[in-house]
C-alpha cells in the first residue's frame, strides 16, 4: 500500500503544476456555460452525455466519467467538473495506481455542486482506489429534518459514502453541507485521507426510541489494515457529532489519525447534545492519535447538563493506546471526558471551560494515563475535576491521578491565532482565532502560505461563498489583517430545531486562498 507521504506528495505536485489557476474565484452554479476548458484532461458538464467524447466541446455526464468514461479514463488522468449543479446520486469506481492516481476535480475558478436532492441513497458513493476527489461541493436540497423511523434512516443520507474495499482514496478541500453524515467510512475501506474539507449543517432529529439527533461531520472507523486520516477539516453546526470515531461489534477503531481539525458548535442545531469529537465505541480503540485539533462551544450552547466538548473512550470498555497532544479545547459543560485506556498519553493540551474541565472514569488512571504539560483555565479551587466518581480541586486531582499540569483561574488575555497551511494547494490555509483580547482585527502570520505579490482573499467559513472579509495583494512583511466582527451562521436547509449561535467576534475560522 502507498504511504500517506506518497499520496500527499503526488497531490502537491498536481497542485503546483496547475499553479495559481487552481485557486481562482468560485463562480455560482447559475452562471452561463463557461468558455472551453484549457487544461489537459477529461471534461464533465451538466449538459454532458454518456455518448460524449470527454473533450471540452463534447463532455460526459458525471456518472459516465465516474464509471471510467467508457474505458477512456486511465491512471494519471484528471477529470474536470465544470460549473453547475449535478442533480442525483452517483457511484465512482475509478481506480488509478500508486504512482499515477486519478484526480476528479472542480475546474479552476468554477463551483461544481452535486445535489442529492430528496433521494434516500448516499449522494456520492465511492469505491475503487488511488483516486483524489478535489474541490467540489456535495449537498442535499431536501428540506426534511424530522424522522420517525429510528436510527439509520435515510431521511438525509450520507454525502460521501466510502464503501468496503475502497482504498488509497483522498478527499481534498470539498465543501459538504446539508447532507446526513458528511462522510461515512466503512470499516474495511483502507488508507483513506479526508483533508481540508468544510462540513456543516448536516443531519436530522428522530423522534423514535426516545429521540435523538444524527448526522455527524465525519463518521469514521478502521479495521486496522492501513489507516484513516481526518486532517485540517472544519466541521460545524452538524446535528450530530463533529468527528464521530465510533465502531461496534465486528468493527474496529485502529490506526486513526485526527489532526488539525476545527470543530465547533456541533449538535447545537438540534434538541440533543453531542460532542464535537469522540474516539470510542463498543470495540477497542488502539494505536490512535488526536493532535492539534481546535474545539469550541459557544457559551450559550453549554447548559449545565449539555455539551461535552471531547470524549476519549466510551462507557467502561478498556481501550489500548492513544496519543493526545497539543489540542485546544474551549467550552462545553464538560471540556474533556476520558474513559478507560491501557496507555493514554495526554500532553501539551489547553483545556478551558466554565464547568467541569476533566472527568476521568478509569480508577486505574495513575498507572494507565500519563498527563503532563497541559494548561487548564479554570479556578484551581473549584471542584471542577472528577476522578473515581469524586470531584476534586485542581491540586487534589493532580495528586490523585499523578498529573503534572498547570491551572490558572483567569482566562487568557492574548488573542490566540492558529494557521494551518494547506498541504495540497499553495496559497491556501485555514485560520482559527480565539479572540481573548477582544480585538476588532488581528494580524495573522502567513509566512510560508503566501509569497510577496500573491493576491489573496479571506472568507469566514460560515460564509464561504459570500463576500471576502479581507482581500488584497500580499506585500511581504509576514502578516495580513483580518477583521473580527463575525457573521451569522448559514441556516440549514429545512431549518434547525434550536437557533444557531453566532461565534464572532470571540471565535471564528477563516479560509485563506488565492482569488
Amino acid at each position: 500500500m502507498r504511504s500517506l507521504g506518497t499520496m500527499l506528495t503526488t497531490a502537491l505536485v498536481l497542485c503546483y503544476a496547475f499553479g495559481a489557476l487552481a485557486c481562482e474565484k468560485p463562480l455560482t452554479p447559475t452562471q452561463p456555460p463557461p468558455p472551453p476548458g484549457t487544461h489537459v484532461g477529461w471534461y464533465v458538464a451538466t449538459t454532458g452525455t454518456s455518448g460524449g467524447s470527454g473533450a471540452t466541446g463534447s463532455p460526459w455526464d458525471l456518472q459516465t466519467a465516474l464509471s471510467g468514461g467508457n474505458g477512456k479514463v486511465q491512471p494519471g488522468d484528471t477529470i474536470w467538473l465544470r460549473v453547475g449543479t449535478y442533480s442525483g446520486t452517483f457511484l465512482s469506481t475509478l481506480t488509478g495506481t500508486a504512482a499515477n492516481p486519478i484526480v476528479v476535480r472542480a475546474y479552476p475558478g468554477e463551483r461544481a455542486m452535486i445535489d442529492g436532492g430528496t433521494s434516500n441513497i448516499e449522494t456520492l458513493t465511492v469505491n475503487g482506489g488511488y483516486t483524489v476527489y478535489w474541490g467540489f461541493e456535495v449537498m442535499q436540497s431536501s428540506t426534511a429534518r424530522l424522522g420517525t423511523s429510528g436510527t439509520g434512516s435515510a431521511l438525509r443520507p450520507t454525502g460521501v459514502y466510502i464503501q468496503p474495499g475502497g482504498h488509497d482514496l483522498a478527499f481534498v478541500n470539498l465543501i459538504i453541507h446539508d447532507t446526513g453524515h458528511g462522510f461515512y467510512t466503512e470499516n474495511a475501506a483502507h488508507n483513506i485521507v479526508i483533508y481540508g474539507c468544510i462540513i456543516y449543517n448536516g443531519g436530522e432529529e428522530n423522534s423514535a426510541t426516545g429521540g435523538r439527533s444524527d448526522g455527524h461531520g465525519i463518521y469514521i472507523k478502521n479495521d486496522g489494515t492501513g489507516w484513516k486520516i481526518a486532517r485540517d477539516n472544519v466541521v460545524f453546526n452538524q446535528f450530530g457529532f463533529g468527528i464521530h470515531g465510533y465502531a461496534q461489534a465486528g468493527q474496529a477503531l485502529i490506526q486513526l489519525v485526527f489532526d488539525g481539525n476545527v470543530l465547533f458548535n456541533n449538535g447545537t442545531p438540534s434538541d440533543y447534545q453531542n460532542p464535537n469529537l469522540q474516539l470510542g465505541g463498543t470495540v477497542i480503540a488502539d494505536s490512535d492519535s488526536v493532535t492539534n485539533n481546535m474545539l469550541y462551544f459557544s457559551s450559550s450552547a453549554s447548559p449545565s447538563a449539555g455539551y461535552w466538548n471531547a470524549r476519549l473512550g466510551y462507557n467502561t470498555l478498556a481501550n489500548g493506546t492513544a496519543f493526545v497532544h497539543n489540542n485546544y479545547l474551549v467550552g462545553g459543560s464538560l471540556t474533556l471526558d476520558v474513559g478507560y485506556w491501557a496507555n493514554l498519553v495526554v500532553q501539551g493540551n489547553t483545556l478551558n471551560g466554565a464547568s467541569t474541565v476533566v472527568w476521568q472514569h478509569d480508577s486505574a488512571a495513575p498507572g494507565t494515563q500519563h498527563w503532563s504539560g497541559n494548561q487548564h483555565y479554570r479556578d484551581p479551587t473549584a471542584l471542577a475535576w472528577e476522578y473515581r466518581a469524586t470531584t476534586y480541586n485542581f491540586a487534589n486531582w493532580e495528586a490523585a491521578v499523578g498529573v503534572t499540569d498547570q491551572a490558572q483561574a483567569t482566562t487568557p488575555t492574548v488573542t490566540q491565532v492558529f494557521v494551518r497551511p494547506n498541504r495540497y494547494e499553495a496559497g491556501r490555509a485555514h485560520i482559527v482565532i480565539f479572540n481573548w483580547g477582544s480585538l476588532t482585527s488581528v494580524a495573522v502570520p502567513v509566512t510560508g502560505v503566501l509569497n510577496s505579490g500573491d493576491a489573496y482573499e479571506v472568507r469566514n467559513v460560515q460564509d464561504v461563498f459570500g463576500t471576502a472579509v479581507a482581500s488584497g495583494t500580499y506585500g511581504g512583511g509576514g502578516t495580513i489583517t483580518i477583521p473580527l466582527g463575525g457573521v451569522n451562521p448559514p441556516q440549514p436547509i429545512g431549518g434547525s430545531f434550536q437557533p444557531l449561535n453566532k461565534t464572532g467576534p470571540f471565535f471564528d475560522a477563516f479560509l485563506l486562498k488565492h482569488p
